[in-house]
């Protein structure tokens, strides 16, 4: 029995979705004759002296009412001092209970979907096993993603690779460029015409003007179906469940789901902020992007992502959102090549990870 230990955080749900994704694939084709298990561990919530941290919490304090503080940090700490600082801060908070999990797993291999998480973070641990980093942004990620340290830095684009060298020069063998980690059941599926509905989504912690959004589509698309996610976003939740009461019988409200495949296969058009992994199975699944919001520095460079692939458009403006919505319905076609982009990234991941490290 081989072990895989894999890090994640609930700092937004892209990099859960990507752990669990690659426990699905490496759990349901092992190399032949090995038995492996695959332990999924939140990387980020225990600090020091055993107290529990919120990384969902904290995410949505900072991407809300301290983003300001948030994009400062990220624009001090993205270069070589201040990036070495921050991975000094991470490994004094949390580096003592990710160096206890490794040495109690005692795994022959470490993954992790978070930049938080990586040797120089960790610290020494007891327990050696070779450090493998999925990158899970787009763009031109913090550089806090490439640790000299990783024994392999998978990219799921060639522009993060060819930037990744560029940072970690004499390193260039570390860097891999494959794909992007997602579950398997998101695969492109042929639709014939559209079904007059729009999916408002806001991350898994509901982030965004949503409401703002919803009113206006209401008031201007009174035939067309309003799916909004609110995440686990309560107040909004009720908020928009109110709407419903009052008689807007076309807009339909959920929390936080698990059937998020369906509603996506349902949309004609998704408006979502610019999280990665949104973005990837939009894509895959060649459904037009609105983007409406890049929350924290980290997503700013995903929305040039979107616009010059030609995956949707940009309008934070929520009163402009009519004209884009019909604008993208009247070049539909345009905004669906996306899936050539990305594909079957989950599956050719692991091939690479077991064929090297099994």
């Amino acid at each position: 029995m081989r072990k895989i230990l894999v890090f994640y955080s609930k700092t937004g749900s892209g990099h859960l979705r990507a752990a669990q994704a690659l426990k699905e694939e490496i759990e349901a084709n092992p190399p032949a004759g090995v038995s492996i298990e695959v332990v999924l561990q939140e990387g980020l919530g225990k600090a020091r002296m055993g107290v529990k941290t919120d990384p969902s919490f904290a995410y949505a304090l900072f991407s809300s009412k301290l983003q300001g503080f948030y994009n400062f940090i990220y624009v001090v700490t993205n270069n070589k001092l201040g990036v070495k600082l921050l991975r000094l801060f991470i490994r004094g908070v949390w580096g003592k209970n990710l160096r206890q999990i490794i040495d109690s797993e005692k795994p022959d291999l470490i993954i992790t979907t978070h930049h938080h998480i990586s040797p120089q973070t960790v610290g020494r641990s007891k327990h050696k096993a070779p450090f493998i980093n999925i990158v899970t942004d787009l763009g031109y990620p913090h550089i806090i993603w490439f640790d000299k340290n990783l024994d392999k830095i998978i990219t799921p684009t060639e522009v993060i690779s060819k930037y990744a060298q560029a940072l970690t020069k004499g390193q260039s063998n570390k860097i891999v460029h494959i794909d992007y980690p997602l579950k398997n059941h998101f695969k492109t599926i042929k639709k014939e015409g559209f079904s007059n509905t729009l999916l408002v989504l806001g991350g898994g912690l509901g982030s965004g003007n949503i409401k703002k959004q919803v009113e206006v589509l209401l008031d201007n698309f009174p035939s067309k179906k309003i799916v909004v996610v609110c995440g686990e976003n309560k107040k909004l939740f009720k908020e928009l469940d109110s709407r419903l009461s009052a008689g807007n019988d076309n807009l339909e409200v959920h929390g936080y789901v698990d059937h998020l495949m369906e509603l996506y296969q349902e949309a004609d058009i998704i408006l979502t902020k610019a999280g990665p992994g949104t973005i990837v199975e939009c894509a895959v699944l060649k459904k037009p992007l609105i983007i409406t919001s890049w929350i924290g520095m980290q997503e700013k460079d995903n929305v040039d992502f979107v616009v010059d692939n030609h995956l949707g458009v940009y309008v934070p403006d929520p009163r402009k959102l009519p004209g884009a919505i019909n604008r993208v319905y009247a070049s539909y076609d345009k905004y669906t090549q996306g899936n050539s982009l990305f594909s079957d990234g989950t599956k050719k991941i692991v091939e690479y990870i077991l064929k090297g490290y099994s």
